[in-house]
């Protein structure tokens, strides 16, 4: 006996909606002939025909026809009743099977990676395919009960209009079915904030990584891309990156340079051999085959959900649902495998101590990330922007590193996990456990600047600085949007400390080129602070560079404001600076990226 709190809702499996609900138009549609088969006897024995059946063979009706003529069409519409209460049984056989075979098929795979690549996107395909043609056919289904048997319940009029809108209905949902399952061929493209290096930009990283390959005999990635989330992984799926004209093929490492920062050299180490792992035995044929189909499939679930999926669709939707259920037990199984094996791999590059470590410290580096991300998005409305927020973040972990905080992070291993884009982890207690590892034998120290993984990666400061640029935009573009009143503020505010920047870009500032900008200031920009001005000449070598700040107040401002403050920033670079070459420069540069 199932027990369940009070109040609470029990979960029906989408297997069990795969079943049941491709009964329901067979059942409705059989319900609405047998009906009406009922209604054409009543109509016959008014008239003393006793037996419908009888009267409608052969040699009885045209017996029949001499003395009640109608007979005959009677018989005649009593032949398609009869077809519709065989398709109904039939339909409802075949739509049934669909689900069951989806069954038989993920317990035949199981958790082997190697059969789940081969028979998962295939079934997947058919499986789409089928259900689009289940749709079809129980929407024709269901039209031929409405012409048949709706005259006899509601009228020819009404029947008609129900089929035509059962059939446009059921025309749309087999469209966009067939169209999100046809998405499910194309190659996944996984978007991601980052930057590629070549051997050329970064020679002592690609070194490192590629000695570390051979070691756990895995091949080196084809792509190193680097980046500012808090997140080490590889990927066989297409990848689009910033400084990409088109997506990157091939297998893609992704290192992440606030980790690099926080992670000693050994940690690194363990960590990329990790990675680099899942690119040996089975596991890179498993990436390939099985999870774009499978995130493909999920992505088509939620697109179905957005478009308030039409009734004759449900039990596709439910189908495809059931297939992803089906199927991720077996994933949960496969993920748990694949990152215990890779760690192993980790284990082979570093000490497994090591290993336990990073994950430790990938922990709490995902909680702090975020905590940063909220400080800087506050600070974006004061301009007080870090032109390197991977500084930024290992200044943050040196200063909360302290023996509670260690303590608080091993008191949370037990359930934790690490993020992945596309795929799911198991809980890191779990992982140390298999490491020989315990949460509380685990040091989590900051590293020092010397022997920190960022070492490793050459003139990492400008990789940081250029997209530290570009996650200031990306907050900036997803924060909420000022009021007209703040909108004022921001806008001046923001005019200020660019024109201090353009000023001490030209050149040092003497009093008559600052009054200008003031004179200029009072006549285009509203609200001008002179006090926040003059503050930013004196202090502005301490703030974020003219592109980062300029690249933010555009994303913040309106479009009109936009067009304001261009308009004053300009005057202060062809008026008040003469025309000043540094000043065009910076100028130039900011609104060829604001384009």
């Amino acid at each position: 006996m199932v027990r369940t709190q009070p109040g609470a809702r029990v979960r029906i499996p989408n297997i069990a909606w795969a079943i049941v609900l491709p009964i329901v138009i067979p059942a409705i549609a059989f319900g609405l002939a047998h009906w009406a088969a009922a209604d054409l006897a009543a109509s016959l024995a008014a008239r003393g025909i006793s037996s419908l059946e009888r009267a409608c063979e052969g040699a009885v009706a045209h017996v029949y026809a001499e003395i009640f003529p109608a007979i005959l069409q009677i018989c005649a519409e009593r032949r398609n009743i009869q077809l519709t209460e065989r398709a109904a049984g039939l339909i409802a056989v075949g739509s049934v099977a669909l689900p069951l075979l989806m069954l038989a098929f993920a317990k035949l795979a199981g958790s082997n990676r190697v059969l789940l690549a081969a028979i998962f996107p295939p079934l997947t395909l058919f499986s789409g395919f089928a259900l689009a043609a289940i749709c079809l056919t129980q929407a024709a289904l269901l039209i031929a009960a409405c012409l048949t048997s709706g005259p006899h319940l509601v009228g020819v009029g009404v029947a008609v209009r129900i089929a035509i809108g059962v059939a446009i209905g059921a025309a749309l949902a087999a469209f966009f079915l067939v169209r999100a399952i046809l998405s499910m061929t194309r190659p996944m493209v996984l978007p991601v904030l980052g930057k590629t290096v070549v051997a050329a930009d970064a020679p002592t990283l690609t070194a490192f990584v590629a000695s570390l390959a051979q070691r756990v005999g895995a091949p080196a990635p084809s792509t190193i891309v680097l980046g500012l989330e808090p997140t080490f992984f590889v990927t066989s799926a297409c990848v689009h990156v910033i400084d990409a004209n088109k997506p990157l093929t091939g297998e893609t490492l992704f290192v992440s340079l606030p980790l690099a920062r926080f992670f000693s050299k050994e940690e690194f180490a363990a960590v990329i051999g990790h990675e680099l792992g899942h690119f040996r035995g089975h596991d890179t044929y498993y990436s390939r085959r099985f999870a774009p189909v499978y995130v493909g499939l999920q992505q088509a679930l939620v697109g179905m959900i957005a478009r308030n999926t039409h009734i004759v669709a449900l039990p596709a939707f439910f189908s495809l649902g059931a297939l992803h259920d089906v199927f991720s037990r077996s994933t949960a199984v496969v993920s748990r495998a694949r990152e215990l094996e890779a760690d192993k791999a980790g284990a082979e590059c570093a000490p497994a101590d090591a290993l336990g470590s990073a994950l430790a410290k990938t922990v709490y580096a995902e909680e702090a990330w975020s905590r940063l991300g909220e400080i800087v998005f506050d600070e974006h409305r004061g301009l007080r922007l870090d032109a390197n927020l991977s500084r930024r973040f290992a200044d943050l972990a040196k200063r909360e590193l302290d023996a509670a905080r260690v303590a608080a992070i091993v008191g949370a291993m037990g359930e934790a996990t690490t993020h992945h884009p596309i795929d799911t982890h198991p809980p890191i207690a779990e992982r140390l456990q298999a490491l020989g590892l315990a949460a509380s034998d685990l040091r989590i120290e900051m590293p020092s600047e010397g022997t920190s993984a960022i070492a490793l990666i050459d003139d990492a400061d400008r990789h940081e600085s250029a997209l530290t640029l570009v996650e200031h935009r990306r907050l900036a573009a997803t924060g909420p949007s000022l009021d007209a009143t703040a909108q004022t503020r921001f806008r001046a505010d923001a005019g200020a400390l660019l024109a201090a920047r353009l000023v001490l870009a030209s050149g040092p500032a003497d009093e008559r080129v600052a009054g200008r900008v003031e004179d200029i200031a009072g006549a285009r920009l509203r609200g001008f602070d002179n006090g926040l001005f003059r503050r930013a000449l004196a202090t502005s070598h301490e703030s974020a560079e003219f592109a980062t700040l300029a690249s933010v107040a555009l994303s913040i401002t309106t479009d009109d404001g936009r067009l304001i403050l261009k308009d004053f920033l300009d005057a202060v670079v062809h008026s008040a600076l003469s025309g000043s070459p540094e000043a065009v420069r910076l100028l130039a540069q900011t609104w060829e990226a604001d384009v």
